[in-house]
């Protein structure tokens, strides 16, 4: 992800790479990372209920589909808009830092 390779982040590779991730947008200290978190966590819950969850069709609407591609453009807007806001994305930036190496146990 462009946003975290700005910040010299990676995620670690394997099963949980969606909750690290999910993990680190809502632990920058930043209202609007935390919103767009949210709406990641959302998109992923409704691909796996479209994935996993055969009998619920209404996620296989066209209506949901719009949706969820307007949740998809937003939370690329946002983290857009916070990459291009250099005080903000440097904040942001400090703030993930710390939270990542306490997530991995690093002093």
């Amino acid at each position: 992800m462009d946003f975290l390779t700005a910040m010299n982040i990676s995620l670690l590779s394997g099963p949980g790479v969606h909750i690290q991730l999910l993990n680190i947008l809502g632990n920058t200290g930043d209202a609007a990372l935390l919103l767009t978190r949210d709406s990641l966590d959302t998109l992923r819950n409704q691909r796996n209920r479209a994935d996993y969850d055969l009998t619920d069709t209404t996620v296989e609407t066209e209506a949901n589909a719009m949706i969820r591609v307007k949740e998809a453009f937003n939370v690329i807007a946002e983290l857009n808009r916070c990459r291009l806001d250099t005080p903000r994305f440097a904040a942001v930036t400090t703030a993930t830092r710390v939270w990542v190496k306490k997530l991995r146990g690093i002093p």
